[in-house]
């Protein structure tokens, strides 16, 4: 039988999800989205699901916060919430409720010391991949949307059932109209692959220096379709032959243009 909080958290979500058909705003939909990828599974998408329970002390009362702060933020409409996105996160600007309620997760995000992993520099991809996402997220997070992207991704430390970081690289790898009719569907890394986590160390490393957009958008499309693009294709290629292959790419086909 479910608790009281954890039917509360439901019904926020739900009243979250319902406004799904009646908001245009690209972030609006993006954080419902989120919130679905959260608490519906792949077999059926209707049906919301708790990923875990108040039993699971940590992890449900970081989930509760986050909902929390999504529900106080759709409580505006959705002019005043396209305008909060680009706010900086200060309680002058987003609110009393709003601020405290970010500020609540920051102070989990202390306590379980994932902040630190930021500055450190690690030998496996895994933690590469890992240092430079975070880094990437740390350069948007004095706007409302870079602290709910942070503290979405985040999740996944306190709930390892979801995958946060796979479905945010989704969406910021779209970076281009190229990539709209794309879905969630289709997109398919290899995450278990070096070559694969050198792209994405290679796509990050680009976006965080600002690089040409051609270049991000040829290593969007191999990251994207990579289980389709290097079937066959031997793993452990160096990250710096790989670079160069996107680089040579991208240069051939701004000649044909």
């Amino acid at each position: 039988m479910s608790t009281k909080s954890e039917k509360k958290v439901l019904q926020l979500t739900k009243k979250i999800i319902s406004l799904d058909e009646s908001t245009n705003d690209p972030s609006d939909k993006s954080y419902i989205h989120c919130i679905k990828f959260i608490f519906t599974n792949k077999s059926d998408k209707r049906t919301l699901t708790l990923p875990t329970t108040k039993k699971d002390k940590e992890s449900f009362q970081y989930l509760e916060a986050f909902v929390r702060a999504l529900a106080i933020l759709f409580e505006n409409s959705e002019e005043e919430r396209h305008k909060l996105y680009l706010s900086k996160v200060t309680s002058k600007e987003l609110g009393i409720y709003l601020y405290n309620s970010i500020q609540n997760l920051q102070t989990f995000i202390k306590r379980k010391k994932l902040d630190v992993s930021v500055s450190k520099e690690f030998d496996s991809l895994n933690q590469k991949v890992n240092t430079l996402f975070c880094r990437y997220l740390k350069t948007m997070d004095n706007t409302l949307v870079g602290c709910l992207n942070l503290y979405f991704y985040y999740i996944g430390f306190f709930i390892q059932s979801v995958k946060s970081f796979d479905f945010l690289l989704f969406y910021f790898l779209k970076i281009d109209k190229a990539f709209d009719r794309f879905e969630y569907e289709d997109y398919c890394p290899d995450l278990n692959s070096a070559n694969c986590l050198n792209l994405i160390i290679l796509f990050f490393k680009s976006a965080i220096s600002n690089d040409d957009l051609e270049l991000l958008s040829v290593d969007a499309l191999l990251i994207f379709k990579y289980k389709y693009i290097f079937r066959g294709i031997e793993d452990n290629i160096k990250e710096s032959i790989l670079e160069k292959s996107v680089r040579e790419t991208v240069s051939i086909v701004k000649k044909k243009l």
